[in-house]
């Protein structure tokens, strides 16, 4: 007599499930950081994909650095890398018309997010030539769960865990 897996289906499964996969992603970041620490330079031009060259994380956040080029950066391990502006970090596309690009008014003027229309995946960002005085792609990350919920009506998904999606989904629904 074998026994059973249960596994719950997502109608059944507790409110906490949410933030324990947050939790699961965040937790081996330190131990990550600490062996990748020794290999964290990346010559530019050598790693083309959207995914991180160390962990293979998904891009977590996407920065405009001063000089203009994008860094994506890995919630994973904490690693960062450069990576081409008009290339979608998750399919891969080099179609300039499948990007979109929503950018906040007023006092975020700086903050942006980059959506793939081909795939439906986004990054959120900031423009560092605007707001120089921006914290680490991870708190600059949680700190603006609004832009989550916006891309999120526009009908983009994150491949990575955000404050915003540990919220009961009629309270990401209120505007």
């Amino acid at each position: 007599m074998g026994r059973r897996r249960w596994r719950p289906s997502s109608a059944s499964r507790s409110p906490g499930t949410k933030g324990r996969s947050a939790r699961a992603r965040c937790c081996p970041r330190p131990a990550l950081e600490i062996y990748f620490d020794g290999v964290r330079a990346l010559p530019d031009g050598v790693w083309t994909r959207g995914s991180c060259p160390w962990c293979g994380g998904a891009a977590g956040y996407g920065d405009l650095l001063e000089d203009g080029r994008r860094r994506l950066s890995c919630h994973l391990c904490g690693g960062a890398w450069i990576a081409a502006r008009l290339r979608c970090p998750f399919c891969e596309s080099w179609n300039s018309r499948d990007l979109a690009r929503l950018v906040a008014e007023d006092l975020e003027a700086a903050y942006f997010i980059e959506g793939c229309r081909a795939c439906r995946g986004y990054v959120k960002g900031v423009d560092r030539r605007q707001r120089w005085n921006a914290g680490p792609p991870l708190v600059e990350d949680w700190g603006s769960p609004h832009l989550d919920l916006h891309a999120a009506r526009e009908g983009y998904w994150r491949a990575t865990p955000s404050l915003a999606h540990l919220l009961p989904p009629e309270a990401g629904d209120a505007r």
